[in-house]
């Protein structure tokens, strides 16, 4: 990643605005300190934190041995006022907390517009930390580029001060095109820092904008420990623009008075951006048994498909999304569903996520007796993702689709349990219920599958 040498002395892009204001200069000793993101660390436990240490007592001990933490809960959900002020409590004197704020405000396409979403985080209770409060941390996308009039814009919204507690506001910026003298200008006009950044995905200023310096070291972490460790478990994969997911393979297998066989695998892919999320999955699952001579297939699925979100706001947004399917032993040929709607992020944070959704769709589906069903349905649904502990986490789904007397109704239901074992690799656990009212003669209406297996998680 492109990397700017320190230029304060960078003129402004535009020659006719004022001059901006260089970072103040003085004799007197600067304090550093040195924190951490979070406190609340499995791995940490048994060694950093002493053993028996109730969970609870981790951050009155972890800030008795650092001088700041930066909070990353406050990027993603709102907090209460009592939070902070148990916070500022549990904390020493000279001690301070640095805030990501609130990813509604800086997470839009028109930064001008985040007025109210600024105003919110900063009236939420930041000020109960008093002395403690340390840099309010504005991070963007990796997909924000610099727009000077839009980000000018911004910076005129945050304010110097709430209920009196003086703020400090620095930007985390993480697009190449904000390597721009004209950026520099404005961030010291406006009087905020600006993040630096050691990292090699990102861009790395080293521009004072501020009269103080944050500086996030990335590289900071135990490669040995990295590699023996479960990956954490989350409730939603970050908005970082990559993909995440994994893939998970089961089987079985018997011989003697009967033979038989069976064999699943599961897969997904999920990007996150702030801007909209695109998911992708298949399932493929295999079994046949043989006695006295006689084989018989019991199950033959492979079904797979995806869902495109584009986010209105932080929490509104509108989908598309399709699922095919064959299923022989199950009656069905093939099965090819489209779907459109809008749904609502109800819950929203790092340990749970809920959305609710509704919409309109076709279906068009062949059975193995050569009957066919087709015809438009509404579908209405809700799916959840939770983080049961540190290294496991839960997801289901669930659609119901009333249809046309011609389509019958069709309900759907999905859900895993994946817990972490080493490195990335996950023992995990599916159920996928599928039901539908009208099928071809002699076949059960709902089918159930339940796999278990091992996988591995990136």
């Amino acid at each position: 990643m492109p990397r700017r040498k320190p230029s304060p002395d960078a003129p402004p892009a535009d020659a006719s605005a004022p001059a901006p204001a260089p970072p103040p200069t003085s004799s007197a000793p600067v304090p550093a300190r040195v924190g951490i993101g979070g406190w609340n660390f499995e791995d940490w436990r048994d060694n950093f934190y002493p053993a028996g240490l109730p969970h609870a007592r981790e951050l009155a001990w972890a800030s008795r041995r650092l001088t700041a933490i930066e909070v990353n809960a406050t990027y993603y959900s709102s907090q209460k006022p009592a939070t902070f002020a148990k916070w500022r409590d549990e904390a020493p004197e000279g001690f301070v907390f640095s805030l990501k704020a609130s990813r509604f405000a800086t997470n839009r396409r028109v930064l001008a517009e985040a007025g109210e979403s600024v105003e919110r985080f900063v009236r939420s209770g930041i000020a109960e930390l008093g002395p403690k409060l340390g840099p309010i941390v504005w991070q963007f996308a990796t997909t924000k580029a610099f727009d000077p009039a839009d980000f000018g814009a911004f910076l005129a919204l945050l304010p110097g001060a709430v209920d009196g507690v003086p703020l400090r506001h620095a930007m985390d910026v993480r697009h190449p095109s904000f390597l721009d003298p004209a950026y520099l200008a404005l961030a010291r006009r406006h009087r905020v820092a600006t993040v630096f950044t050691d990292s090699d995905e990102y861009p790395s200023l080293a521009d004072r904008t501020a009269d103080f310096v944050y500086a996030r070291l990335m590289r900071t972490r135990d490669l040995a420990a990295a590699a023996a460790a479960g990956s954490p478990a989350i409730a939603q994969n970050p908005p970082d623009g990559r993909w995440h997911g994994g893939i998970a393979i089961g089987g079985s297998a018997a011989s003697g008075n009967t033979d038989a066989r069976a064999f699943s695998l599961t897969g997904d892919a999920t990007r996150v951006t702030d801007q909209d999320k695109i998911n992708l999955y298949g399932l493929v699952n295999y079994a046949d048994s043989r006695n006295a001579g006689t084989r018989t297939r019991s199950a033959e699925l492979l079904r797979t498909g995806g869902r495109y979100d584009l986010n209105l706001s932080p929490r509104h947004f509108v989908f598309g999304g399709g699922e095919g399917e064959t299923n022989r032993p199950g009656g069905i040929e093939s099965r090819l569903a489209l779907n459109v709607g809008t749904g609502w992020r109800a819950i929203t944070g790092t340990e749970h996520q809920w959305d609710v959704f509704t919409g309109i769709g076709y279906t068009d589906a062949e059975f193995t007796d050569g009957s066919t069903r087709n015809g438009a349905e509404l579908l209405f649904g809700q799916e959840s993702a939770h983080k049961l502990g540190e290294s496991s986490s839960f997801k289901q789904r669930l659609v119901f689709y009333p249809g046309s007397s011609e389509t019958g109704n069709r309900a759907t239901f999905d859900a895993s349990l994946v817990t972490a074992i080493t490195g990335g690799w996950t023992m995990n656990t599916g159920l996928a219920v599928r039901h539908a009212s009208k099928v071809a003669a002699g076949l059960a209406k709902t089918d159930t599958l339940l796999t278990f297996g091992f996988g591995y998680k990136y």
